[in-house]
């Protein structure tokens, strides 16, 4: 289960009282996990004839692990956090004789993919501010060096010194989607751009939740800083428009994103905009389908856009 999908319902089960489901995880062996919240009422109505129909082994509450993530409940939060599984991360042997443009030997780089995806599976599940990071250094494997050795222990070093844990608030009943998105061109050692974005649950008392996040090589080689930031917002959009139809599914019990939770897209680039304002057609024509696309979303009302 990804995280954005599991912080989504942690917020709609807790928060809201009007959700109430249970999640079943099946895993190897044909282990089950029954991941619920919700309130007396429901315990007492549906988990206590799940208790009958399945032979439960254990029970925990208020602060467990689920999946490898360490879940806690305090005071009026809930906290998810992987304090455990970094604490077991180790760093990696360098010899200090070779040089930072020292090639990596077959070996050394399986270890660094292994360094890596430990990395990753840490900024993708409770650690957004090391997501850019660890994007820059997967993105050249193939042709790493010492030096990215000495870029993952310094990550490594971070995540183990400067503890980060993810708290999800009351938001109250009315909640909308807030996208932020963002891209540098051509910042990447290929001429590559980098693109990003956050999605958070805005609540009416002005508080956010962090759903889900991202950092990652656009998916083509860009000509422009528009060109970057417009496919950041396409894909943050994508993502965001996903998101608010399984939202509407679970609060609304429809599929689809009319009529639903409101997407509010947030960029700092102004020519983009003015771009997704104006009727004129960019001028480069690959540009012109993603903003398009941008474009009827806004007119459809499923995301509302403004300038930061």
């Amino acid at each position: 289960m990804n995280v954005e999908v599991l912080n989504l319902k942690l917020i709609q089960q807790y928060f809201t009282g009007i959700i109430q489901m249970v999640w079943l995880v099946f895993l190897q062996f044909m282990l089950m996990i029954f991941l619920w919240a919700g309130t007396n009422l429901f315990e007492t109505e549906i988990i206590s004839k799940i208790r009958e129909k399945f032979s439960v082994g254990k029970e925990a509450s208020e602060s467990f692990k689920y999946l490898g993530l360490g879940l806690s409940h305090a005071d009026d939060k809930i906290i998810l956090s992987q304090t455990d599984y970094v604490e077991v991360l180790k760093t990696v042997s360098i010899d200090r004789k070779r040089p930072s443009d020292s090639q990596l030997s077959s070996v050394e780089q399986t270890v660094l993919r292994s360094k890596v995806g430990q990395l990753l599976w840490l900024a993708k599940q409770t650690r957004p501010d090391i997501a850019f990071d660890i994007a820059m250094i997967a993105s050249k494997l193939k042709t790493s060096t010492i030096e990215d050795f000495k870029r993952v222990n310094k990550l490594l070093r971070k995540v183990r010194n400067d503890p980060v844990s993810l708290h999800f608030k009351e938001l109250g009943e009315h909640v909308e989607l807030l996208l932020y998105t963002d891209a540098s061109f051509g910042n990447l050692p290929d001429g590559g751009s980098q693109g990003g974005f956050v999605i958070m649950l805005l609540g009416e008392n002005g508080k956010i939740n962090p759903i889900t996040w991202q950092s990652k090589k656009i998916r083509r080689v860009v000509r422009s800083t528009l060109a970057s930031e417009a496919l950041a917002l396409a894909d943050g959009i994508d993502c965001a428009t996903s998101l608010a139809t399984l939202y509407n599914e679970l609060v609304f019990n429809k599929c689809t994103t009319e009529g639903g939770i409101t997407v509010r897209c947030v960029i700092d680039n102004k020519d983009l905009y003015e771009a997704v304002r104006s009727k004129k057609n960019v001028t480069e024509k690959r540009l012109r389908l993603e903003i398009s696309c941008i474009k009827e979303m806004i007119q459809k009302r499923r995301a509302n856009r403004s300038l930061d």
